[in-house]
């Protein structure tokens, strides 16, 4: 484990999420599982399969948001997230992904854009 990642274990239960949405502008895909769709359907007032129509598109065996990869996540709005009371499963635990402290450059690459993780790990003195 490297330094960074260490300081990170250490302090996670500090990180609070500043709600500034550049994680969900980043590119990418937003996956979702049976959770999920029942939550954000619901919140949405629309039913499950409605939303699937609407809002999904299969990837291979998965299910994610409509949208291109290029452009981040479809419920991100000028406000902020559309959805965030229901938001994905994906969304609720960034940045506690494996692949974000596999390599202290993928820890560093997230505090790049993440000022709440940059926060706790760099608290300014």
């Amino acid at each position: 484990m490297t330094a960074i990642t260490e300081i990170f274990r250490k302090k996670q239960n500090e990180f609070s999420c500043g709600r500034c949405g550049k994680c969900c502008a980043m590119e990418g895909y937003v996956f979702l599982n049976r959770d999920d769709v029942e939550a954000i359907a619901a919140y949405m007032g629309m039913e499950k399969t409605s939303f699937l129509k609407k809002h999904t598109l299969r990837y291979g065996d998965r299910i994610r948001f409509r949208g291109e990869y290029a452009r981040g996540c479809p419920m991100l709005e000028s406000s902020g997230c559309a959805i965030y009371p229901a938001r994905p499963r994906q969304c609720r635990t960034f940045p506690f992904w494996y692949e974000n402290f596999r390599y202290e450059s993928s820890l560093e690459h997230c505090m790049e854009y993440c000022g709440s993780l940059r926060r706790i790990i760099r608290p300014q003195r």
